[in-house]
């Protein structure tokens, strides 16, 4: 220890006293990493041993490096045996098989490894025999991995998560490598070419609780393996040509929290398996061939809610009436008017809601303005709201511009008129995103009427006649919180 305090005091004498000390004449911390990664590049401490120093100056160090690009091959080799716990690189140039060699002499030390993107293949993977302490590795994009780069993973008995996106040398085989890891509770194959297969060994993680299968390319085939998975809370079995069949498997898996069924092969008579999971937050079912909802009736936990790009329409939405713990919706792309919109109200904790490209008219309008939590607000592509019917809602003159009283639709700029009276007037104040998406006659004279929405931080009004720096005047003048704005 005496030694680590004689190398710290070594480095600080090298480096800029007025950089480093405040006005007490004390170092503080901040200086303190300041100083060293600036000292740092100009190799003052190519002349002192890192690992003397103490492990969390080394680890302040080595992430800053990070931040700043600022590590490279020439440089790692002073952070060889320093005990550095988290080593994330996941996205960083260069890093490759040369690397792992210092990577691994970190031992039990490293808890934590992100060596995503890179270009390390089984050979620079097997160093990490000896990381018996990992607890988190990701491994995604990594295509040069295989079973045999796979085969060390036995030995890491305390791994919890484990990321191995779109490796696509990764099989059904390769699993039998993963038998060991006892204490596994995250697993994430995106992309991999496995199979349900491959639950053979899943299937003994017994505190697994979340799975990623998603764009796996699975079928039914050999899905009964799904049943025995009863401690999971979040399932991903998005974008794969999974039926209703392989839905009857998951009936038993009460503590699922958060189920993705995106783009599968499933229709409205699958929803009958998953209708006694109760414990669901989180339900996605996105581009699937879904139309009745009265099997979601009773999932009354139920807080995130995708439908769009369904078979959905105006006379399935009022079964979703009893799940009022909603707080996002989503209705995109649905053949839904009016008619079928009066259950938003049973809404009130709803703070995400989008309805684009639908056939939305002035009656369901009025189901929204009540809903006074709402944060996100996505209306665009909507073409059908009238003055007369503004009038009757709002009982508000507002000034209106550009009606088109040829077609006695509302101009795209009355529909941004009463929505705004919606976010002002019926207290949506606190929208953070607002989307306006072609409205084609909104010009910079509408903008006046964003001015009560202090929390909004983005803005969509691409395919309209809203000008890049009438924006940036709205940004500068009167919504300082707004970071995200199109035209730019």
């Amino acid at each position: 220890m005496d030694d680590k305090r004689c190398c710290s005091k070594c480095l600080l004498y090298h480096l800029p006293c007025n950089l480093g000390d405040n006005r007490s004449g004390q170092r503080t911390e901040s200086s303190f990493l300041h100083l060293s990664c600036h000292s740092f590049t100009e190799h003052i401490l190519e002349r002192i041993k890192l690992y003397l120093l103490p492990p969390e100056c080394c680890r302040l160090i080595f992430d800053k490096l990070v931040r700043m690009h600022g590590l490279a091959w020439e440089n790692l080799d002073n952070f060889r045996k320093c005990h550095l716990p988290l080593i994330h690189l996941g996205g960083y140039p260069g890093v490759r098989d040369s690397w792992m060699n210092v990577i691994a002499s970190q031992r039990k030390f490293l808890i934590s490894l992100d060596i995503s993107c890179s270009v390390v293949t089984d050979r620079g993977l097997v160093l990490l025999n000896d990381c018996f302490g990992l607890e988190n590795l990701a491994l995604n994009y990594c295509y040069q991995i295989s079973d045999r780069g796979l085969g060390f993973m036995s030995s890491l008995t305390k791994l919890n998560s484990l990321n191995i996106k779109y490796c696509n040398s990764v099989t059904d085989e390769d699993m039998e490598h993963l038998s060991g890891l006892h204490k596994l509770s995250y697993l994430d194959l995106l992309g991999c070419p496995v199979t349900f297969a491959s639950l053979e060994t899943i299937s003994a993680f017994t505190s697994l609780v979340q799975l990623n299968l998603n764009r796996c390319g699975l079928s039914d085939v050999g899905c009964q393996k799904l049943s025995e998975l009863i401690q999971l809370k979040d399932l991903n079995l998005g974008y794969n040509r999974i039926t209703n069949a392989c839905l009857i498997n998951l009936k038993g898996l009460i503590n699922l929290e958060s189920l993705n069924l995106e783009s599968c092969q499933i229709s409205s008579e699958g929803l009958l398996s998953i209708e006694g999971l109760t414990s669901l937050r989180t339900l996605e079912l996105s581009e699937t061939r879904v139309k009745a909802l009265s099997h979601l009736s009773g999932l009354h936990n139920l807080e995130n809610l995708n439908l769009s790009c369904t078979s959905v329409n105006k006379n399935s939405l009022a079964a979703l009436s009893p799940l009022t713990s909603l707080k996002s919706l989503n209705l995109c792309h649905l053949a839904i008017s009016d008619q079928g919109l009066p259950f938003l109200s049973s809404f009130m904790n709803l703070q995400s809601l989008e309805i684009s490209d639908g056939f939305l008219n002035d009656a369901g309008t009025r189901s929204i303005k009540d809903l006074t939590s709402l944060k996100l607000l996505n209306l665009s592509y909507n073409f059908g709201i009238t003055d007369v019917t503004l009038g009757r809602i709002s009982g508000i003159a507002i000034k209106i511009h550009s009606i088109n009283y040829s077609s006695f639709l509302v101009s795209r700029c009355l529909f941004c008129s009463l929505i705004l009276y919606f976010a002002t007037s019926a207290g949506l104040t606190a929208l953070c995103l607002l989307n306006l998406t072609y409205n084609t006659d909104i010009t910079d004279a509408g903008l006046c009427h964003l001015t009560p929405l202090k929390n909004l931080r983005s803005l969509y009004l691409d395919f309209t006649k809203v000008t890049a720096g009438g924006l940036r005047r709205l940004q500068r003048d009167v919504l300082p919180n707004l970071v995200i704005f199109q035209p730019c």
